[in-house]
């Protein structure tokens, strides 16, 4: 892919029809480039779900498996009865 330093060096010598490789030249540019603009868009959208996938693993924590949940209700009566 030839990028926009490569098109400078070609200047050095131009044809008369400018115009019409200039147009080719636009052709020829990568269009993976992205403004400022997307970049910054892109950057939100990353860190907005990034955040979801923070929450959703966050809530999985919470939610306990059966048989953990069980081994907490065991553990729980064993120091009650240990107070006792």
């Amino acid at each position: 892919m030839q990028c926009a330093h490569y098109r400078q060096r070609k200047k050095i010598n131009q044809p008369k029809n400018v115009h019409k490789i200039k147009e080719k030249n636009k052709k020829k540019m990568c269009t993976n480039v992205m403004t400022g603009n997307e970049k910054r868009l892109r950057r939100v959208e990353d860190k907005e779900a990034n955040l979801i996938q923070m929450t959703k693993t966050e809530e999985k924590k919470k939610t306990l498996r059966p048989c953990e949940d069980k081994a907490r209700v065991k553990i729980e009566r064993e120091r009650q009865s240990k107070r006792e």
